[in-house]
Protein backbone atom coordinates (compact mmCIF):
# COMPACT_ATOMS: atom_id res chain seq x y z
CA UNK A 1 0.00 0.00 0.00
CA UNK A 2 1.40 3.62 -1.15
CA UNK A 3 1.29 5.79 1.67
CA UNK A 4 1.66 9.80 1.26
CA UNK A 5 2.19 12.78 3.48
CA UNK A 6 1.75 16.44 2.32
CA UNK A 7 2.09 19.70 4.76
CA UNK A 8 0.79 23.00 2.73
CA UNK A 9 1.40 26.19 4.41
CA UNK A 10 -0.95 28.82 2.23
CA UNK A 11 -0.72 32.61 3.02
CA UNK A 12 2.65 32.08 4.46
CA UNK A 13 3.24 35.83 5.30
CA UNK A 14 -0.26 36.34 6.66
CA UNK A 15 -1.44 39.15 3.86
CA UNK A 16 -4.19 41.01 3.86
CA UNK A 17 -5.53 41.31 0.78
CA UNK A 18 -8.41 40.15 -1.88
CA UNK A 19 -8.21 37.13 -3.39
CA UNK A 20 -9.91 38.21 -6.27
CA UNK A 21 -11.64 41.51 -7.25
CA UNK A 22 -14.37 41.74 -9.58
CA UNK A 23 -16.76 45.05 -10.82
CA UNK A 24 -20.34 44.78 -11.49
CA UNK A 25 -23.07 46.36 -10.64
CA UNK A 26 -25.18 45.23 -7.23
CA UNK A 27 -28.32 46.39 -5.96
CA UNK A 28 -28.15 46.72 -1.41
CA UNK A 29 -31.22 47.95 0.84
CA UNK A 30 -28.77 51.00 1.31
CA UNK A 31 -28.91 51.98 -2.32
CA UNK A 32 -32.94 51.49 -2.39
CA UNK A 33 -32.65 53.73 1.05
CA UNK A 34 -31.38 56.46 -1.46
CA UNK A 35 -33.91 58.70 -3.76
CA UNK A 36 -31.49 59.50 -5.98
CA UNK A 37 -30.57 55.67 -6.82
CA UNK A 38 -33.89 54.41 -5.96
CA UNK A 39 -35.97 56.63 -8.64
CA UNK A 40 -33.34 56.03 -11.69
CA UNK A 41 -34.07 53.47 -14.16
CA UNK A 42 -30.84 52.87 -15.20
CA UNK A 43 -29.73 51.94 -11.64
CA UNK A 44 -32.87 50.62 -10.22
CA UNK A 45 -33.37 46.67 -11.13
CA UNK A 46 -37.26 47.41 -10.14
CA UNK A 47 -37.36 49.86 -13.11
CA UNK A 48 -35.07 47.94 -15.25
CA UNK A 49 -31.53 48.96 -14.19
CA UNK A 50 -28.71 47.22 -13.97
CA UNK A 51 -27.71 48.17 -9.97
CA UNK A 52 -25.02 50.18 -8.82
CA UNK A 53 -21.62 49.36 -10.60
CA UNK A 54 -18.97 48.99 -7.88
CA UNK A 55 -15.97 46.68 -7.09
CA UNK A 56 -16.83 43.51 -4.93
CA UNK A 57 -14.02 41.22 -3.45
CA UNK A 58 -13.20 38.23 -1.71
CA UNK A 59 -10.51 38.56 0.99
CA UNK A 60 -7.52 36.18 1.06
CA UNK A 61 -7.86 33.76 4.02
CA UNK A 62 -5.47 33.87 6.65
CA UNK A 63 -2.37 32.25 7.20
CA UNK A 64 -3.54 28.13 7.35
CA UNK A 65 -1.89 24.82 7.62
CA UNK A 66 -2.60 21.62 5.94
CA UNK A 67 -1.33 18.32 6.65
CA UNK A 68 -2.85 15.36 4.32
CA UNK A 69 -2.24 11.60 4.36
CA UNK A 70 -3.33 9.90 1.56
CA UNK A 71 -3.11 5.96 1.71
CA UNK A 72 -3.90 4.07 -1.61
CA UNK A 73 -5.65 0.92 -1.48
Amino acid sequence: MRRRITFDVFNILNARTADVTYFYGSWLRSDAANPALANDPAINPALGGTGVNDYHFHPSQARTVRLTLTAGL
